[in-house]
């Protein structure tokens, strides 16, 4: 992964000069956000110092006054009001999973936002629309009926004969959500998140964005920045992707090559792999999976057997070892699965559980 840090026109302790709104229109800014209503937020304290709040934004940008939804929000204020820039706006990648569970469960992580940061912003982040508490896609008529669809769902290959599997299981899951999700489906795009971004910069007043985007966060950045190029005070990109890549694909891979494959994910979790058993091995007995040569385990392990069951999910060796590899922290509890599983063949999963 890529770190890139880009700078806007707005510095540390500056005061950038706040961009029109409401007066001549900009040809540089997209107009579908600027023709829809600043959303009003009401912050509530929500627990372990955190406030919440939700946004009202239209559904489709085409129709800025038509029909809103909510998008769920969560602030962690800055801890020195007298020093505060401003709002540093998180999101923490998937694009699926929960920007305000996240920030409750790392928004104090040192390493990911320092203590001289979290005093002088509010640090805010947000469920995209379509996910968790923002207007969510639902794909199943209740838990049942999810749990049994999603439990059995193929494992991640560890050859190319297991991928006609997976593809034909996302198909169905397609199906599913396209029949049930009604309207929200057609109004997830990314620049659409990117237009509730602006919105709500505006709901907390900042003249310009300070954005922190990790992983698919990074795509949203990168089209934030296109959508709006005034509006951009600073932006991290951390984990950048291959923006193009991503969205279209590189000539026609768009619609003959898996997203997946078009960002190498597979060669870049095969090379963290490598890193692992490499320090693992260096380590020694610090780390559990040392003794012997770890290589040489790991092969066997693929050779005896190549899956475990899991509350009806399987589980290949590869999804095991992709799951820890996201955190380097959980580098030990890695090594503990995988000693687990070359010595009695079983595992608890639970060890990878985010």
């Amino acid at each position: 992964a890529v770190a890139a840090i880009i700078i806007g026109a707005g510095s540390v302790g500056a005061s950038p000069a706040a961009p029109a709104e409401g007066g001549t229109a900009d040809a540089d800014l997209d107009q579908l956000a600027e023709a829809a209503d600043t959303p009003v937020l009401a912050w509530d304290d929500c627990g372990d110092g955190f406030l919440c709040a939700t946004a009202n934004v239209p559904l489709d940008y085409n129709r800025p006054h038509g029909e809103q939804i909510d998008l769920a929000l969560i602030k962690l204020p800055a801890a020195d009001p007298s020093q505060r820039i401003g709002t540093l706006f998180v999101n923490f990648g998937g694009p699926g999973q929960s920007g305000v569970d996240r920030l409750r469960a790392r928004g104090r992580w040192p390493w990911l936002f320092s203590e001289e940061l979290r005093s002088r912003f509010d640090v805010v982040s947000w469920d995209q629309r379509g996910v968790s508490r923002s207007a969510a896609v639902r794909c199943f008529a209740g838990e049942s009926e999810q749990w049994h669809f999603l439990a059995p769902m193929p494992g991640l290959p560890i050859d190319a004969g297991g991928e006609q599997a997976l593809f034909g299981w996302a198909a169905e899951f397609g199906r599913r959500c396209g029949q049930r999700a009604g309207p929200i489906l057609d109004h997830v795009s990314s620049a659409n998140s990117a237009r509730d971004l602006d919105l709500l910069r505006r709901a907390v007043d900042d003249p310009m964005l300070s954005f922190h985007g990790i992983s698919y966060g990074t795509q949203l950045g990168a089209i934030y920045a296109n959508m709006f190029p005034a509006r951009v005070r600073a932006m991290v990109l951390d984990g950048s992707i291959d923006f193009v890549g991503n969205v279209t694909g590189h000539g026609s891979q768009g619609t003959e090559i898996p997203l997946n494959t078009r960002q190498d994910i597979a060669v870049g979790s095969s090379a963290a792999f490598e890193q692992f058993l490499y320090d693992c091995a260096a380590a020694g007995p610090r780390c559990a999976f040392s003794a012997g040569d770890p290589r040489a385990k790991w092969a066997a392990l693929l050779a005896r057997r190549t899956s475990v069951t899991v509350d009806e999910h399987v589980w290949t060796y590869p999804e095991l070892a992709v799951a820890a590899l996201a955190n380097p922290a959980g580098y030990p509890q890695l090594a503990d699965l995988l000693q687990e599983l070359f010595t009695t063949g079983t595992a608890d999963v639970g060890l990878l559980e985010d």
